[in-house]
């Protein structure tokens, strides 16, 4: 723990931003320069190795979509030499993926990530804690009845087996089953409805972000949400979503199960129900260029509590952002990655005095570190719900 204990007094406050180029692996660089390269959505971990920190990594046009890992030293500087290309080292899928989040369970390091190639499937493969390398294949999370694009379930261990929430509102949580090798199978085991519209209405719908993170009888998760910039698509977006959605996007489908997590005939299939068709040329392009200029998002980072154990009940949520984008530095560029004015959180590990360090995306191109003590977690959480 001596990498917290040098912290703790001075997280409220801190800040930290990293520089794209201390960040790419040796052999990316050889590839194409280091500043062609973006790097966003980090996602940090205390081994017994000290601090880990996984972070995606991508290209202007994203024709490029991997993640990578580093080890930071106790003031969270990059130790040099440590950037690690991990998405190379999983053999079984590697390529258009991303949004890494670090997982601590039975004392083992794994990586979750998601493959964004559609249907999107999310992955969890172990770590190896010195070379901190993939071990054997990812492992795809199969669910039945889910939507056609998924990427933000958040994992959270509670006595030794494996949980995830998979929707904030209503609190839905699954149970994984972890006894075979092969692919994941989840079971929707908890659904609880509850009231979060004043968030909502503000903020827009929360979404999954860092992992939950056990602090006595509660869970704590940073969240995203997000609403349109501009009051006319506010209006018109659900007609939009319908025009979109019977233009031939689905929405939901049934995955099929397939042996030892080979999802390539899933994914190489030209079923029309799984596949989504292509808009009319002209159409499309009329629709994008209305969605780049209209439909820009504005996202911000909130906090929610759910209870510690079984059923995890919903507790509370921050009535307003902890992290908002109109508070962080300007896009540095102007290109299809920074239409958008996002904070998108993706770890947090709370210190023995009840601080906070919270790794969290900007705008699609930079990667930050924030210090936040409990008092600012709970300034504005909403009294205790009951949601019996």
């Amino acid at each position: 723990m001596s990498g917290l204990t040098c912290i703790v007094t001075t997280l409220r406050g801190f800040y930290k931003i990293f520089h794209g180029q201390d960040l790419i692996p040796a052999v990316w660089r050889i590839e194409r320069p280091a500043e062609e390269y973006f790097i966003t959505n980090p996602a940090i971990a205390l081994t017994r190795f000290g601090w880990v920190m996984a972070y995606k990594v991508v290209t202007a046009n994203y024709k490029i979509e991997r993640f990578a890992i580093c080890r930071l030293d106790q003031n969270f500087n990059v130790i040099p030499g440590s950037q690690g290309a991990l998405s190379d080292t999983i053999s079984n899928v590697n390529q258009q993926v991303g949004d890494p989040r670090l997982l601590l369970f039975r004392q083992r390091l794994f990586v979750l990530f998601c493959h964004f190639r559609l249907p999107s499937l999310l992955y969890l493969a172990e770590l190896d804690l010195d070379s901190l390398e993939a071990v054997g294949e990812a492992r795809p999370l199969f669910l039945d009845n889910r939507q056609w694009q998924e990427k933000n379930w958040m994992l959270f261990e509670y006595q030794g087996e494996l949980w995830a929430v998979y929707t904030i509102s209503p609190h839905v949580i699954l149970k994984l089953k972890m006894t075979k090798a092969g692919a994941i199978d989840c079971e929707r085991q908890f659904i609880e409805p509850w009231d979060i519209t004043a968030y909502r209405e503000k903020y827009g719908e929360p979404r999954g972000g860092s992992l939950p993170v056990q602090v006595h009888d509660r869970y704590y998760v940073f969240f995203h949400s997000w609403r349109y910039a501009t009051r006319l698509h506010q209006v018109i977006s659900p007609y939009w979503a319908r025009l979109r959605q019977s233009l031939g996007k689905p929405y939901h489908w049934q995955g099929p199960r397939v042996d030892h997590g080979d999802v390539r005939l899933l994914q190489n299939t030209t079923d029309h129900y799984y596949q989504p068709k292509r808009l009319p040329c002209r159409l499309g392009s009329l629709m994008n260029r209305y969605e780049q200029t209209f439909a820009r998002r504005i996202c911000y980072a909130g906090v929610y509590t759910f209870q510690g154990k079984p059923p995890f009940h919903p507790l509370t949520i921050r009535s307003r952002p902890l992290i908002s984008p109109d508070n962080e530095a300007s896009a540095m560029r102007t290109n299809p990655l920074t239409k958008d004015h996002v904070v998108f959180p993706g770890g947090a590990v709370c210190t023995p005095d009840q601080g906070w360090l919270v790794s969290y995306g900007v705008h699609d191109e930079r990667c930050v570190l924030r210090g936040f003590d409990q008092d600012e977690l709970t300034s504005s959480l909403e009294t205790e719900l009951s949601t019996r």
